[in-house]
């Protein structure tokens, strides 16, 4: 009987990350009305931002950790995912009861997404430098 290899484990944790954070985006966005109560007044904007700085992030630890792609191509196809997915996100909610299609909220999502991917960036070049 062959013993589990623990380095796939993680590569199906970083792979799985993601794609089990779209299927939470997914199903707030589903919510009819934006019916999540949080308890805390925060900006619709600032939590677009932050959710897709989160989505962002997770898909370059994926891109990277589980897929083995060299830091310019998981930046830009991190980037580039999110972007898409944050608009295909929109779309769906045009489809919701109380809820709307907002290029906005899309802006936020994007610039969510290329805010994290710069700060993984300067982090890295700032690693590098030490």
């Amino acid at each position: 009987m062959k013993s589990a290899n623990p380095k796939q484990g993680k590569i199906r944790v970083l792979l799985a990350l993601p794609l089990l954070y779209m299927l939470l985006i997914f199903y707030v966005s589903s919510l009819a009305g934006g019916s999540l109560q949080t308890g805390v007044s925060v900006s619709d904007k600032l939590l677009h931002f932050l959710e897709y700085a989160v989505l962002s992030a997770l898909l370059y630890t994926a891109f990277r950790g589980g897929l083995g792609l060299r830091p310019k191509q998981a930046h830009w196809l991190s980037i580039l995912l999110a972007v898409v997915y944050g608009a295909s996100d929109e779309w769906h909610q045009s489809f919701v009861p109380g809820r709307d299609m907002s290029i906005y909220d899309w802006y936020a999502d994007c610039l969510g997404a290329i805010a994290a991917q710069a700060l993984i960036y300067i982090g890295r070049v700032a690693r590098r430098r030490r």
